[in-house]
């Protein structure tokens, strides 16, 4: 299902469709699923008996594409899209990540699925301005599943984010071991 929806997203981009792409950034800053601009675009586009956290979560990314059209499938996660804006504002030398940016992205993975709308606005604003792309099809999936409770998807977006890549990591499974009680 999102692999589709993305590449539809996509071809409106491609196509230059600016007046598709306007009605979809109309849902920016609203409830997913309530600017009736997007319906002819997005409803069609809807497989019949999806959930409706799935339909919700598809307005939502439809009109984040529109805003920022800049697709990437080969990204891990909005983690690592992150990182790279990070990685772009950096002013020190000292490779540190700017605390504007940790701030921002620690409230966005603290979101609950009421707040999650509007912070993935703010973020997705500053790829844009960096121009970092985002892996929609894996964005859409991880809004679906985002309030499960063991947080799985904001612990990968997390490690994306902080990690320096596999290789400099100080912790791995060849060296942790669980103690046990004999």
């Amino acid at each position: 299902m999102e692999k589709k929806f993305i590449e539809f997203l996509t071809s409106l981009a491609e196509k230059e469709d600016r007046a598709a792409l306007a009605h979809l950034r109309r849902g920016l800053g609203k409830k997913p699923g309530t600017a009736v601009e997007m319906f002819p675009i997005i409803a069609p586009r809807l497989y019949r008996g999806l959930s409706r956290k799935a339909e919700d979560a598809c307005y939502l990314v439809a009109a984040l594409f529109a805003f920022h059209p800049v697709h990437n499938n080969s990204l891990k996660s909005l983690g690592e899209t992150m990182r790279m804006v990070a990685d772009l504002l950096k002013e020190k030398k000292d490779d540190s990540i700017p605390q504007s940016i940790e701030r921002r992205f620690g409230a966005l993975l603290d979101s609950d699925a009421e707040q999650l709308p509007s912070r993935l606005r703010q973020v997705i604003s500053m790829a844009r301005a960096k121009g970092a792309p985002v892996n929609y099809e894996t964005l859409l999936r991880d809004i679906v599943r985002w309030d499960n409770p063991e947080k799985h998807v904001q612990r990968r977006w997390a490690s994306d984010f902080w990690s320096a890549g596999p290789e400099s990591a100080d912790v791995s499974s060849d060296n942790i071991s669980e103690s046990r009680e004999e």
